[in-house]
C-alpha cells in the first residue's frame, strides 16, 4: 500500500469495480490504535491484521519513519465462510 492514506484510493477503486472477496495488503504503516481505519473506510469488508509498529509504540513516542503492517480484508457477505485463526506470537 505504501501507507494507508496513499494506497486507500487504489484499494477502494478495486473494491468498487471488481468482484474480489478478499484483499491481502501489506505496508499500511498504521499503528495498532489506527487499524480501525480499515473498518471505517471499507464498510463492506471486515479486517484482520496487525501493525508492525506494536513494539515501537510500546516503547514510547514514535520516532523516524512509519513502517510495515499486514491486513486481510474479507467481504462481509463471505464472512460466514471464513474461519479466522489468530496468534499473539511476535517474531
Amino acid at each position: 500500500m505504501h501507507g494507508f492514506h496513499h494506497g486507500r484510493s487504489v484499494v477502494d477503486d478495486l473494491a468498487k469495480h471488481s468482484k474480489l472477496d478478499l484483499f491481502l495488503l501489506h505496508e499500511h504503516w498504521l499503528t495498532p490504535a489506527n487499524l480501525y481505519l480499515f473498518d471505517n473506510y471499507f464498510d463492506k469488508y471486515f479486517s484482520v491484521g496487525s501493525s508492525a509498529m506494536s513494539k515501537c509504540v510500546g516503547q514510547g513516542m514514535l520516532r523516524g519513519r512509519l513502517f510495515g503492517g499486514t491486513i486481510i480484508l474479507i467481504k462481509k457477505i463471505a464472512e460466514s465462510n471464513a474461519d479466522i485463526v489468530t496468534s499473539d506470537m511476535l517474531l
